[in-house]
């Protein structure tokens, strides 16, 4: 009898693999779920190098266990090993890469983010490298590559704190790009606050709150009708009514304009994956989703083989869903709220810890209590976002759908934290050792 496969599951970071393995994975699925996944999506970037030696010169962040390198060719073969397919995933932002000017994302204050701008051809092109390397470790190995996966859904990270909203980008690739595709666009208008983006954006208090309801066909007027609808619209903002039509065209311009300058470059990143392996993308399924930069129509018609989404409740996804002309390609729920978001928060920090670990081994107590409270934090948050519970699979399942499930559990982040360093006691336990022989009663 041929055993039952079903799912993908995703191993977020390289630096799983200094607490565990892919058949331990497996089993953990399989307990998790009651049958075994199809496939394995294993990573080739992280925020702190790559999972292969390059020749681009970015260094190989992969742990070593046991006397061993666990790359990704090691993971690969242990992959092929457990019958899986196997997809490999890249965050074409390049987190590690660089802190150089010209390639960095840029806010509209000016400000700028160690990540990469794909809107400069360099960028791709280092993609594009990566995409060639890879395929040519697995050519030479016999590792069948199903699919490339990209994280696209934060593409352009954004912040707020209260009416002042910090989006990306405004590097000089994207002021240029974004200028040609609407001339009628005013970027400056966007580096005041308020600025058209309150019409769909607002600070939460936790995070922003998206007006997720924007379609592709809706014209300035429909813009303002639902910003209004949905309280985002600030009458305080605007001396006339002209005048808050006059921002909404602004976002109307900039959405757009963001929308065919993202689709451009992701479209020739999705080009250049090798003939006859899928092209996957890890998105948001809003009607358009600011932090990726496009409408979900648009991303259906860059000719994607699967889009991993994150749940969203039915009434948003029908809407999402009507806009969209053409058939859908294959969607596999991604098992997380905001999709890779959180994941990728945890392990951004974990690359924090290991590289403050290589310049200051001898962390003061202080610091380490301080990086612990951190590290704690981000993992209680990426747990609640995670839906691996098997009544959210049988959910998924009686739709007919897949999903992908990032296997990150307590006791995998229990073993990274010891990995790490952190596990470690307070000062008050430490004291509390030292003088347990003096509370001892006296030998008679």
């Amino acid at each position: 009898m041929t055993q039952e496969r079903d799912g993908i599951l995703d191993v977020p970071d390289i630096a799983m693999f200094a607490v565990t393995d892919v058949p331990e994975l497996v089993a953990e699925y399989k307990k998790r779920f009651g049958f075994s996944p199809e496939g394995i999506c294993l990573p080739l970037t992280t925020s702190g190098g790559l999972s292969y030696n390059s020749t681009l010169g970015i260094r190989n962040v992969s742990p070593a266990r046991d006397g061993h390198v666990r790359d990704l060719e090691w993971a690969c073969r242990a992959a092929a090993g457990e019958g899986l397919q196997i997809y490999l995933c890249i965050d074409p932002t390049l987190p590690f890469a660089t802190t150089s000017s010209d390639f960095s994302l840029v806010d509209n204050t000016g400000d700028e983010s160690p990540k990469c701008c794909v809107v400069n051809r360099l960028t791709r092109e280092a993609v594009r490298t990566i995409l060639n390397e890879t395929a040519s470790v697995a050519q030479k190995h016999a590792f069948p590559v199903a699919g490339y996966v990209f994280s696209t859904q934060n593409l352009w990270p954004m912040g707020a704190e209260g009416e002042r909203l910090e989006l990306t980008c405004f590097c000089r690739h994207c002021w240029k790009a974004m200028s040609e595709a609407a001339p009628d666009l005013d970027l400056s208008a966007f580096e005041k606050s308020p600025n058209p983006w309150n019409l769909a954006l607002r600070d939460s208090g936790s995070g922003i709150s998206h007006l997720h309801e924007i379609a592709p066909g809706d014209q300035p007027v429909a813009i303002l009708e639902k910003s209004k609808a949905r309280e985002y619209y600030n009458p305080a903002w605007y001396h006339s009514e002209d005048a808050a039509l006059g921002a909404a065209r602004q976002l109307f311009l900039y959405l757009h304009a963001r929308d065919r300058v993202t689709s451009h470059a992701v479209g020739e990143m999705l080009r250049a994956v090798p003939a006859g392996t899928k092209r996957v993308l890890i998105s948001e399924p809003f009607q358009y989703d600011f932090t990726d930069g496009m409408f979900l129509a648009t991303k259906v018609s860059l000719g994607v083989d699967e889009l991993w989404m994150p749940p969203l409740p039915a009434k948003l996804r029908e809407g999402a869903v009507s806009d969209v002309s053409r058939p859908l390609p294959r969607v596999r729920t991604y098992l997380a709220a905001r999709a890779r978001y959180h994941v990728d928060a945890l392990f951004n920090f974990i690359a924090f810890v290991n590289s403050v670990a290589r310049l200051d081994p001898e962390m003061r107590s202080k610091d380490r209590q301080d990086l612990r409270t951190r590290f704690v934090e981000r993992s209680q948050r990426m747990l609640q976002s995670l839906h691996l519970s098997k009544m959210e699979v049988l959910a998924v399942r009686a739709e007919n759908r897949s999903f992908v499930a990032p296997l990150v559990t307590e006791d995998a982040i229990q073993r990274l934290m010891s990995a790490l360093g952190l596990n470690i006691r307070s000062e008050l336990d430490r004291l509390t050792e030292l003088l347990s022989p003096l509370r001892r009663p006296p030998e008679l």
